[in-house]
């Protein structure tokens, strides 16, 4: 095994550990069983619309919220002194927060459409939040960099995240569909809505795919800029 994948396992390893102590899972659990109970008295029309939108505000984006609170955490007690002082890449601390919160989104995502009966895809609904998930970590790092207190991550997360929410009220009836599909989160409801109903056409399936992949390569180097400039501290990023 190579060193750089030793050092990605020791840290997945050890966000686990700490997304467990302070009961991240516990925590989603609840919250699925709380969706259950709601779509079991919903009627299934409305079940069936109000699914995918649960997954694409919620469980495929939980990332986002979560890694701040995890990098604020880690900021607290001077662990991240380790980023810069030890062989830790940033690569690596980044692509083991997107592995370790990218396992709770699929469990819950997954979940969640199975057992409310909706889940009739659930290979397409694994590869969704695979191509979902990571973007929102992303996200959330990008926002935590500059922000000092759990109290104006929230408040910065909030601003941040309406506007690309509002793709998920297309469903609701709400003008400018075709534009919202070229957004990440226009895609991501396109996934999701066929992976929980009659599946996702090629071109469809192609657009939302090139429209994450592109989030992706923005995302990536704008997470690691940040995070190095100023979380790490690294002088010459």
């Amino acid at each position: 095994m190579s060193p750089a994948i030793r050092a990605l396992a020791w840290q997945v390893r050890g966000d686990l550990t700490l997304q467990w102590r302070h009961g991240f899972a516990a925590a989603y659990a609840v919250v699925i069983a709380t969706y259950l109970a709601l779509f079991s008295v919903a009627p299934p029309p409305a079940a069936k619309v109000l699914l995918p939108l649960v997954l694409g505000a919620d469980t495929t984006v939980l990332g986002f919220f979560f890694v701040g609170g995890l990098v604020l955490l880690e900021r607290a007690d001077h662990s991240l002194k380790a980023v810069s002082v030890t062989p830790l890449s940033t690569a690596a601390y980044l692509g083991s927060k997107v592995v370790s919160l990218g396992a709770l989104s699929l469990a819950a995502s997954l979940g969640l459409a199975l057992l409310s009966g909706h889940g009739h895809h659930p290979v397409q609904l694994l590869l969704a939040v695979a191509l979902i998930c990571p973007l929102f970590v992303l996200l959330g790092v990008i926002v935590v960099s500059r922000t000092p207190t759990v109290n104006r991550y929230m408040v910065y997360a909030g601003v941040f995240t309406g506007p690309l929410m509002l793709p998920l009220a297309e469903p609701l009836g709400l003008p400018g569909a075709a534009l919202w599909d070229w957004t990440p989160a226009g895609a991501a409801l396109d996934l999701l809505v066929g992976a929980t109903t009659d599946g996702i056409d090629a071109p469809t399936a192609l657009r939302a795919g090139f429209v994450l992949a592109v989030g992706h390569a923005i995302a990536w180097p704008w997470a690691a800029r940040w995070f190095d400039r100023h979380v790490a501290g690294r002088a010459d990023a």
